[in-house]
């Protein structure tokens, strides 16, 4: 996945990946593909695995003291501000799944981008309402995707950021 490539381009020497997720089962299904993802790059994961967001928090602080130089928060508790407070306040560089939260202090994100989403979502549901069979409706892919990386907070963790990479993102925030 595009994400863990990410964290490659940024940490080359990583063996380790931190990712905060949850137990759930549509969380599970969602970090699946970044466990991976991550193995497959060479990467040990590491899942930070609760439904408490304090007990997630509790185990990114504990992160660097496991040798794990990044973190990759697929399914925190909806936190992501204080999730990257934290991981900054640390030391620890953190990427998202959705791009919209690098502002917050993200290293960075791919992630879809639908600018249409909801007016896609209002024609299934008004098929759906005239009676067509969920089931039976056709499953849509995103077709656009978003590359983000906050320069800022790179900087800030001493993370060399190549023009190459700056130059394929679609959002640099510095």
């Amino acid at each position: 996945i595009k994400t863990v490539e990410l964290v490659r381009q940024l940490l080359p020497r990583a063996k380790r990946l931190g990712i905060i997720t949850d137990p759930r089962p549509a969380a599970t299904q969602l970090t699946a593909p970044f466990l991976r993802a991550a193995q497959k790059a060479g990467i040990e994961p590491v899942p930070v695995v609760s439904k408490r967001f304090e007990e997630q928090l509790a185990g990114l602080r504990a992160l660097p003291s496991q040798g794990v130089p990044a973190c990759l928060n697929v399914a925190g508790d909806g936190h992501p501000r204080q999730f990257a407070s934290e991981a900054l306040a640390i030391g620890l560089p953190i990427f998202a799944t959705d791009y919209h939260v690098v502002r917050f202090g993200y290293v960075g994100a791919y992630s879809a981008y639908e600018p249409a989403a909801a007016e896609r979502l209002a024609a299934i549901a008004a098929r759906v309402l005239r009676g067509a069979n969920p089931a039976e409706l056709p499953f849509q892919f995103p077709e656009r995707f978003r590359l983000a990386i906050n320069r800022g907070v790179a900087e800030r963790l001493k993370l060399k950021v190549s023009p190459e990479l700056l130059l394929r993102a679609d959002v640099v925030i510095d």
